[in-house]
């Protein structure tokens, strides 16, 4: 289990890395993606 949520933890980061590396290059979508996701969290 453990091995398979690092797997995935990995993803996102090197996604994420990605999307910061790429800055606006890639449009709005990964950028409302991620918003949607951080307020998605923000929520109680």
């Amino acid at each position: 289990m453990s091995e398979s949520f690092d797997a995935t933890e990995r993803i996102r980061q090197a996604a994420y890395q990605r999307w910061l590396d790429g800055g606006r290059r890639d449009g709005t979508a990964a950028e409302d993606w991620l918003s949607r996701k951080i307020n998605s969290l923000k929520k109680p």
